[in-house]
C-alpha cells in the first residue's frame, strides 16, 4: 500500500507538471481549455485507484501464499519457475496487455503524424505568402439598404488600392479557412429538375474583380468581373474547376446558365462566364464546389474580408503599418467603422493545423508512455525469469551450451510475449483505429504501411528492454 500511495503521489506530481506543459502548446480554438487542472475529483480518483491497485497486488500473492504447503517451502530453496507459475503467469499477462495497448496507442499516433504530413501538404489553391486579411461588418442601421452597401464597400476599394506599396487589393464575403459564405440550391437551366429533397448546392461566394488576382487564383477559362457587371446588368457568375468538372464533365462550362435559388423568389438566373482554378475550404477538406457572384449582382452583403497583396518592396512595412493605413482609409470614409480580425493568411492555415498538430502531440505521447511501460514490463518479467532459471542456464553451460544459445534462449521468451501482444494490438488496432476515422485526412484508418513500421518500432523497442536481462543471463 505505501508502494501505491508513493506512486499515485509521484504521478499526481508528473501530471501536475505535464498538464501545465501541454497547456502551454494546447491551440487557443480548445474551448475552456485555460479551466483544465488537477482538483479534489481528481485527487479523490487517483487515491482511490491507488488503493485498489495496491490491495490487488497485495491481496493476489497473499491469497497465494496462505495457500501454499509449508512442508512444500521447506523442501526446497532454491527458485524456479513452477514454485512462481502463478505471479509469473499474471506478470506475463500484464506484459502482453500492455504490449498490445501500447501498439494501439503507436498505431493511432502514426496514423494522426502521416495524416497531419499529408493535410500539412496540402495546396490551398491560393498563395498565401504576404498576404494580410481584415473584415468589415457593416452597421444594418448606418447600411440599411444594398444600393448603400456595395457604394460603401466600392470607396474602400477604391481607397485601398490607392495606397501606396500594395500590388493587389480584392475583397469577400467569406475566406477560405474561415466563416462566411453559404452553401445554396441552384439548377442548371435546360435540365431535368433533381429530385425532390436532393437538391443540387454549391457554396455561394461574393467576391469583387480584384479578389482572385489578389490571393493568386488562377483564371483557367473566360474572362474576370467587370465593374459593368454590376446591379441591373445580366447577372453573371464564374464557377470553380470541380464545379465544372462535375456538371459539365469534357464541355466547356462558358455560356451555360444556372438559377441561383436565393433572392428575389424566381432565383438570379446567370450565365456562366469564368471558370476559376480550384480553392480548398479546409486544409483537410476537397476542393470545393464555388459559384463566384460579383457582389453587386449580389444582393444584400453584410460583412466583407478584405484581401491586401503588398508589392515585392512592401513586406518590410509590417502588417501594423498596413493595418493603420487601412483603418485610416476606411475612417476618412466612415469614422464609427470599426476594422478587425487583422490577420496574415499564413497565420490562418497555422491556427487550423494547430489543433490536429495538438491531437498528434497527444496520441503520440500517450503512445510513448504505454511503449515505455510495456518495455519495463517486459525488462522486469525476463529479469525475473532469468533469475528464476539460473540453475537451468549454468547446466545448459556445462554441457557445453553457447553463449549465444543461451541469449538467444531469453530472447526468444522475449519475442515471443511480444508477438502476442503485437497479435492482439493488431486485432485491437484494426477496430479501434476506426473511431479515428473523422479525424483522419488522406490515410485509410487501416493503412498498411502505418502498421508495419509501428509493428517494427514496437519490435525494436521489445528487443532493446530484453537485451539486458538476456545478457545477465550469460554466465
Amino acid at each position: 500500500m505505501l508502494l501505491a500511495l508513493a506512486g499515485a503521489a509521484a504521478g499526481l506530481l508528473i501530471a501536475e507538471l505535464g498538464v501545465r506543459a501541454l497547456l502551454r502548446l494546447a491551440p487557443d480554438e480548445i474551448p475552456r481549455a485555460s479551466e483544465i487542472h488537477i482538483d479534489a475529483w481528481v485527487l479523490t480518483f487517483a487515491g482511490l485507484a491507488a488503493t485498489a491497485s495496491g490491495m490487488l497486488s497485495g491481496l493476489l500473492p497473499a491469497l497465494a501464499a496462505s495457500k501454499a504447503d509449508p512442508q512444500e517451502g521447506l523442501k526446497s530453496s532454491d527458485r524456479s519457475i513452477s514454485s512462481g507459475a502463478g505471479s509469473y503467469s499474471a506478470r506475463t499477462t500484464l506484459v502482453i496487455a500492455e504490449i498490445a495497448l501500447a501498439l494501439v496507442l503507436m498505431i493511432g499516433a502514426g496514423l494522426m503524424i502521416e495524416s497531419f504530413r499529408r493535410v500539412s501538404a496540402v495546396n490551398p489553391g491560393f498563395d498565401p505568402q504576404g498576404l494580410v486579411t481584415m473584415r468589415l461588418a457593416l452597421s444594418p442601421t448606418r447600411y440599411d439598404s444594398v444600393e448603400r452597401q456595395n457604394a460603401f464597400y466600392k470607396q474602400v476599394l477604391d481607397r485601398l488600392r490607392a495606397l501606396p506599396g500594395l500590388s493587389a487589393v480584392g475583397a469577400i464575403d467569406g475566406l477560405p479557412f474561415s466563416d462566411g459564405g453559404f452553401d445554396n440550391a441552384f439548377r442548371i437551366d435546360g435540365r431535368p429538375e433533381p429530385p425532390a429533397g436532393h437538391p443540387l448546392k454549391a457554396d455561394i461566394r461574393r467576391i469583387d474583380p480584384g479578389y482572385f488576382q489578389a490571393m493568386g487564383i488562377d483564371l483557367v477559362q473566360g474572362r474576370a468581373f467587370r465593374e459593368t457587371d454590376r446591379t441591373g446588368a445580366p447577372p453573371v457568375v464564374i464557377v470553380s474547376q470541380s464545379m465544372a468538372r462535375k456538371y459539365w464533365p469534357g464541355e466547356s462550362a462558358i455560356g451555360k446558365r444556372l438559377t441561383i435559388q436565393f433572392g428575389p423568389p424566381e432565383g438570379i438566373h446567370a450565365e456562366i462566364v469564368g471558370v476559376a482554378s480550384d480553392v480548398c475550404p479546409a486544409m483537410d477538406a476537397r476542393p470545393g464546389e464555388y459559384i463566384y457572384i460579383h457582389y453587386p449582382q449580389g444582393r444584400f452583403v453584410a460583412q466583407m474580408d478584405l484581401v491586401l497583396r503588398p508589392g515585392a518592396l512592401s513586406h518590410s512595412a509590417g502588417r501594423s503599418a498596413l493595418s493603420r493605413a487601412v483603418r485610416a482609409a476606411v475612417a476618412s470614409l466612415d469614422p464609427e467603422q470599426p476594422v478587425y480580425r487583422i490577420q496574415t493568411m499564413q497565420e490562418m492555415l497555422r491556427v487550423t493545423l494547430a489543433t490536429r498538430r495538438f491531437e498528434m502531440l497527444l496520441l503520440g505521447l500517450f503512445g510513448a508512455f504505454t511503449a515505455c511501460l510495456a518495455a519495463i514490463g517486459l525488462y522486469g518479467v525476463l529479469s525475473y525469469s532469468v533469475e528464476a532459471r539460473t540453475k537451468e542456464i549454468g547446466i545448459r553451460t556445462a554441457l557445453g551450451a553457447h553463449h549465444r544459445q543461451v541469449l538467444a534462449m531469453v530472447l526468444v521468451d522475449a519475442l515471443k510475449l511480444t508477438f502476442i501482444g503485437w497479435g492482439a494490438g493488431v486485432i485491437g488496432a484494426f477496430g479501434l483505429t476506426r473511431l479515428l476515422s473523422s479525424l483522419l485526412f488522406g490515410v485509410e484508418p487501416t493503412d498498411p504501411s502505418t502498421f508495419l513500421v509501428i509493428s517494427l518500432l514496437l519490435v525494436a523497442v521489445a528487443l532493446t528492454a530484453s537485451y539486458l536481462p538476456a545478457r545477465a543471463s550469460i554466465p
